[in-house]
């Protein structure tokens, strides 16, 4: 199926806009630029936490997978293009241990941000078989016009990969994002791509406030392959130049609301 991720929450926003860490006591220290393993109470003590979300699984949770991740926010600080971010760590758990941690960064917001979890990221249009091998973490304050970090994760045979980050946003009917196109053989994703899309309005047309018209702008179209155990990205359009544009009323994009 099509998978529009940020459209998913624009179809919200169109309408509401407005532990205890025991067993493993190892993990990698990647905050540090360094592979070298810590110990976890170490590691865990010197950092000044500045907020804990714990978001629960129920599919990798009933397949003895994945039961919660805890995404533990450790600092501010500014990225290269001077904005503020939160360096933060995604602890992910079973049966009370940390199985995988995974450093990333999000926006700051001096708004109320939360965590959201995406269990079905890909779904087979014919058959409506999900790939639970996929799920998504997206941190962002729910409201119009804040823009949203995403991070798409893979795991199998106990090995986890973060495939994708990237941001989105939606203000009403306009938007940016990433629209992901998967490949199914049975319930299984074999392949994929991913082309970010920008919804604006055709300011070259009079305004319709009964039926606006946008422009859809199509940009980094990659293709992802599995590879020795992992999904590798081939970038197929120059990187940042728009390879096409598209053009629609609001009831042509937004039927399906």
């Amino acid at each position: 199926m099509k998978k529009l991720l940020f459209i998913l929450l624009l179809c919200t926003l169109l309408f509401s806009c407005k532990e205890k860490k025991d067993g493993i006591n190892e993990i990698p220290d990647p905050f540090n630029g360094s592979d070298k393993v810590v110990d976890l109470d170490t590691l865990v003590s010197k950092q000044n936490f500045l907020k804990t979300d714990t978001l629960i699984f129920e599919k990798l949770s009933k397949a003895n997978i994945i039961d919660k991740v805890v995404a533990v926010s450790i600092k501010t600080e500014f990225n290269k293009d001077s904005v503020e971010t939160v360096r933060c760590r995604l602890d992910f758990y079973l049966k009370g241990k940390i199985i995988h941690s995974t450093p990333v960064s999000v926006y700051a917001s001096s708004e109320d941000p939360m965590w959201s979890l995406y269990e079905d990221v890909f779904e087979n249009e014919k058959t409506q078989q999900k790939d639970s091998r996929f799920f998504e973490l997206s941190f962002g304050v729910p409201s119009c016009g804040f823009t949203q970090s995403n991070f798409l994760f893979f795991i199998e045979n106990g090995k986890l990969q973060l495939v994708k980050e990237y941001d989105s946003m939606g203000d009403g009917p306009y938007s940016d994002g990433l629209l992901f196109e998967p490949k199914f053989a049975g319930d299984r994703v074999i392949s994929f791509t991913s082309k970010k899309v920008t919804v604006e309005g055709d300011e070259s047309k009079p305004y319709n406030e009964d039926n606006e018209d946008f422009v859809l702008t199509y940009s980094d179209s990659t293709a992802y392959q599995f590879d020795s155990g992992e999904w590798k990205a081939t970038l197929k359009s120059k990187k940042g130049t728009s390879y096409r544009k598209e053009f629609r009323t609001y009831n042509e994009l937004y039927k399906q609301l």
